[in-house]
């Protein structure tokens, strides 16, 4: 029944609802108004399957039916998180590819993995040591958003050392050229989706 008491009319025989994932998990399909599908694969970003499959399924979340998400994304608010269930929350632990920690004081994100940890000389751990983060860790990985705050805060140390004497000053500017250097090679190795990718 619809708000004025009448009954809803049913959808033709045969009707389906469309599928917005493939079967695997790592193709989103998007419909626009005139019915129109746009296949966006996440089989070909270069990490590892659970985190391609999680990186679709997000994407897919953040879709509005029947219209292009990119455009709904691009004024939608920052992403908070997600509820989820026991269940999911058990097996996320469980999976070594799905540990993503958030380190603000370095700009970084750490897709930790034992192996690769330089944090870590004195042994191995379950879990980072984020006020030992390395420069050159093969887990860092960085979003637009931090090469944004790298930048600024490289800005920030070109005013202090300006207001400082020289050995200081020219500390300061070293690190400054540092953070916009961690930018830049962001800037040209990051992986963007774009709308031809499927």
């Amino acid at each position: 029944m619809n708000l004025r008491g009448r009954k809803a009319s049913l959808p033709r025989a045969g009707h389906a609802r469309p599928e917005y994932v493939s079967s695997d998990g790592l193709v989103v399909h998007h419909y626009n108004r005139d019915g129109r599908v746009k296949d966006y694969d996440f089989s070909r970003l270069p990490v590892a399957e659970p985190l391609q499959r999680s990186f679709a399924a997000l994407f897919a979340d953040r879709c509005v039916p029947h219209i292009w998400a990119i455009k709904a994304a691009a004024t939608a608010s920052r992403f908070a998180g997600t509820v989820i269930t026991a269940t999911t929350a058990r097996r996320l632990i469980a999976n070594e590819d799905a540990m993503i920690y958030d380190n603000p004081h370095a700009l970084v994100l750490c897709h930790y993995k034992r192996s690769n940890a330089l944090c870590h000389r004195d042994g191995v751990k379950d879990t980072p040591s984020l006020d030992h983060c390395v420069p050159g860790c093969g887990n860092i990985v960085r979003t637009d958003q931090h090469a944004i705050q790298l930048r600024e805060r490289a800005t920030a140390l070109e005013v202090r050392a300006a207001r400082v004497p020289g050995p200081l000053g020219e500390r300061l500017r070293g690190n400054a050229d540092k953070l916009r250097g961690y930018a830049h090679a962001h800037d040209q190795t990051c992986i963007t989706l774009t709308e031809d990718a499927g």
